[in-house]
């Protein structure tokens, strides 16, 4: 929570993806991250044949991945490797106006005002978009067919690629890694989208494997994610993903409430590409999520990935067994943002849930070294529009007070050590992870 830079400039929270930060690739090991860019390339170019004729009949954007890359997996040059923990920010508190409920429900055989009878509504008019979390521009792909957006995928191979060694001879793969890339190259050329996001989500638990190269599967799971998991509709055999049929006084957040669903009611709304809270008719279908979410933050590479998948069992304080990218097993791989750190390495490492009624919109808070206190909807106000509260849950963590994960007014910040501990994000990626988070089932892990 930096203090730095309390610009007056205004916070707008816009739907909009944020682009990863550049930074330098690694050096080791260079052939294997050649297989993986040649291997899927080579999958890549099926994907662009197969899919261009349906390509070119894509629906208005939403959801663009022309641009997708690769995580970095290097910290920026000057980085502390140790010091001093900073000081924990002091804890928001709720306050300003109160974000429209999601509770107007539709009367019998109503429509909701605005009701969005189209699943593939353009998003500009929606004002929420299904998020391309490293894209800027491009067409949705259809929901009635599947295909995925062949150029995005291109990009991430060609991010990939920038790791390879000008003229170095790839090694050879692992074998599971390069039969996991065909039967995932057969996939997509069949449709089956989820089957591809299995076969390669399977390779994120092998140890082989050095960062670059799952930095490579990672970027290929992200971009069949923005058809499967942020798309408007949900796959038959998505085991994260279910459909809902609305009914007479059926309301976003009564739908969440009354079948326990593990997201805010506002990633309903996203995803499912509504006007309003209350653009609901009776007979709609809608997508909803099933699964949990959880966060893993990877201090050297100023990433948070979000993963798919059970949470602890009860009473437990850590997973059975993790995976080399902190994902515990059975976990899905969703989608990756860059964050900020706090300064003199103080954001602490461990295992977090989320703190009780500590996930807020707009608060007040009062900073801990000076007093100064930002009242709801202040410009100036360092942490933004979001907060998320976190409670350690493990041995390292179970003392620990005051720590979050919310937004900041000072975007060149990200990606660097200026909070007091905390762990930033632009504002609209932090206000997707506001969405997807949620008290009870979600895990937040912070390793070095």
């Amino acid at each position: 929570m930096t203090l730095q830079s309390q610009s007056s400039r205004p916070i707008s929270v816009r739907f909009k993806p944020t682009p990863p930060m550049r930074r330098a690739a690694p050096r080791q090991p260079w052939a294997r991250a050649g297989g993986i860019a040649l291997a899927a390339a080579a999958l890549l170019a099926v994907i662009y044949f197969v899919f261009a004729d349906s390509r070119a009949r894509s629906t208005p954007p939403a959801t663009d991945l022309s641009t997708l890359q690769a995580p970095p997996t290097t910290p920026p040059a000057g980085r502390p490797s140790d010091g001093p923990m900073a000081r924990p920010a002091s804890v928001p508190q709720a306050g300003g106006t109160a974000p429209t409920d999601g509770s107007a429900a539709i009367a019998a055989g109503g429509t909701g005002a605005g009701a969005n009878t189209d699943a593939n509504t353009n998003n500009a008019a929606a004002g929420l978009a299904a998020p391309s979390l490293a894209a800027t521009s491009g067409a949705a792909t259809t929901t009635d067919s599947a295909t995925t957006d062949a150029a995005t995928i291109d990009s991430a191979a060609a991010e990939s690629a920038a790791v390879e060694t000008l003229g170095a001879a790839p090694a050879p793969l692992p074998g599971s890694v390069a039969r996991a890339l065909e039967s995932a190259q057969r996939d997509i050329a069949a449709g089956r989208l989820v089957e591809a996001r299995t076969a390669l989500n399977a390779q994120l638990m092998d140890t082989r494997l050095s960062p670059s190269d799952r930095a490579g599967l990672k970027a290929q799971i992200q971009a069949l994610n923005q058809r499967l998991f942020f798309g408007p509709q949900a796959a038959p055999n998505d085991p994260l993903t279910d459909t809902h049929t609305v009914a007479s006084g059926d309301s976003l957040i009564r739908i969440v409430q009354r079948q326990s669903l593990p997201v805010d009611w506002r990633f309903l709304q996203r995803i499912n590409q509504l006007r309003s809270p209350s653009a609901l008719r009776v007979g709609q279908t809608l997508k909803v999520v099933r699964t949990p979410v959880h966060a893993v933050v990877h201090k050297d590479r100023y990433r948070m990935d979000l993963w798919a998948g059970p949470g602890l069992p009860p009473g437990a304080s850590g997973f059975a067994r993790l995976g080399p990218e902190g994902q515990a097993e059975g976990w899905t791989f969703i989608a990756s943002f860059p964050v900020g750190l706090g300064e003199l390495d103080g954001t602490p490492e461990g295992l977090f849930a989320l703190r009780r009624n500590s996930k807020l919109t707009d608060p007040r808070w009062v900073n801990p070294r000076t007093g100064q206190v930002f009242e709801p909807s202040d410009p100036k106000n360092p942490i933004g529009e979001h907060w998320i509260g976190l409670a350690g849950i493990d041995q390292a963590t179970r003392v620990l007070e005051g720590y979050g994960i919310h937004g900041t007014i000072d975007p060149q910040s990200i990606g660097d050590q200026r909070s007091l501990g905390c762990v930033r994000m632009h504002a609209e990626d932090v206000a997707l992870v506001y969405e997807l988070l949620v008290e009870r089932l979600s895990t937040v892990r912070i390793a070095d």
